[in-house]
């Protein structure tokens, strides 16, 4: 059964799944507490729910803290993103 058609990702939320992939679970805090590339991503949990809806992320609760993950490793999703970029360049209008 193929997986479902994903949205494309914003560019904040590549930045997010690029911390997850580098450190692998984490919580909120975790990723917008780090110095990742000189800059500090301001997110906060609702990215990260809003993230999880969209299927990019998927989490778990530890006791009160939510513990989140890339759902699709960073190759997969890169080819996602080239086939869509693709598809939307070359896409004949009628």
């Amino acid at each position: 059964m193929p997986k479902p058609k994903l949205p494309r990702p914003t560019d904040f939320e590549v930045s997010i799944l690029r911390v997850l992939w580098k450190r692998g679970p984490s919580t909120v805090r975790e990723v917008a507490g780090g110095d990742w590339e000189g800059d500090r991503l301001h997110h906060d949990l609702e990215n990260e729910q809003l993230m999880t809806e969209k299927g990019w992320v998927g989490g778990t609760k530890q006791a009160r803290t939510h513990i989140y993950k890339a759902s699709r490793p960073a190759e997969e999703t890169q080819r996602h993103l080239i086939r869509d970029l693709v598809d939307r360049a070359f896409t004949v209008l009628p």
